[in-house]
C-alpha cells in the first residue's frame, strides 16, 4: 500500500482555493506545493502545517491505496 494525498487536494477545491491560496494559508513554498502535487510526497511537518491550515487531522488529508 502507499499513501495518497488525494483527500488533501480535494479540500482546496471544495473551498474554491487555488494552489497559490493553499501556499499562502500554509506558508509553504511554491516548490513544495508543486512537488507534493507531482509525486504526492510530503513530510510530517508539512502535513501538520496543512492540516492546521484546514483545521483538521492529518488523517483527513491522507488515504491508503493499493499499488
Amino acid at each position: 500500500m502507499k499513501i495518497s494525498l488525494k483527500p488533501l487536494w480535494k479540500r482546496p477545491i471544495n473551498r474554491d482555493m487555488s494552489k497559490a491560496d493553499l501556499r499562502l494559508a500554509t506558508v509553504l513554498s511554491a516548490a513544495i506545493i508543486v512537488k507534493m502535487g507531482k509525486d504526492g510526497s510530503g513530510n510530517t511537518g508539512l502535513l501538520r502545517s496543512i492540516s492546521e491550515a484546514f483545521n483538521c487531522d492529518i488523517i483527513d488529508i491522507l488515504e491508503t491505496v493499493d499499488e
